[in-house]
């Protein structure tokens, strides 16, 4: 379970988002609450917002699948969970992917990527280096909130 400091960072980090997208004239209109998030997502607009703190480190993107921070027990959730998400925006306040759910789970799932477990997550990890050899899955992507 996530402590107080870690919640008001992926806060931040989503109302970055939403100042980011409203730029663009896209509504985020984010639910707050844990019963909204898992009935119905992240947003009206369909879209969930990840931060990958360890992208730069790594040269990867951490697709989570599975999470066991509530339950106890390993349930779906990131690109695996089943709700109105139909866009994936990850990344960093440097650098931001935005991806369709359906085709990154067709690629990571049917992929030969990496897997990785910890105590309360499973997720694949999705080579930048791929990214940029198949730059056509990406949607839209922002350098330092500009979009290129």
């Amino acid at each position: 379970m996530m402590n107080i400091k870690e919640l008001e960072e992926t806060l931040i980090f989503q109302d970055y988002i939403t100042d980011l997208l409203h730029k663009f004239g896209w509504s985020l209109n984010c639910y707050s609450s844990r019963k909204y998030n898992i009935e119905k997502g992240e947003s009206l607009a369909r879209i969930e917002i990840k931060q990958d703190k360890r992208v730069k480190e790594t040269g990867n993107l951490y697709f989570e699948t599975h999470e066991k921070a509530v339950t106890g027990v390993f349930v779906e959730s990131g690109i695996l969970r089943k709700d109105n998400t139909m866009f994936i925006i990850i990344g960093d306040y440097d650098h931001l992917w935005m991806f369709s759910k359906k085709q990154i789970q067709y690629i990571l799932v049917n992929g030969n990527f990496p897997k990785v477990e910890t105590e309360t997550s499973k997720a694949y990890l999705l080579p930048l280096e791929y990214l940029y050899k198949h730059k056509s899955i990406i949607l839209a992507e922002w350098e330092n909130g500009k979009e290129i």
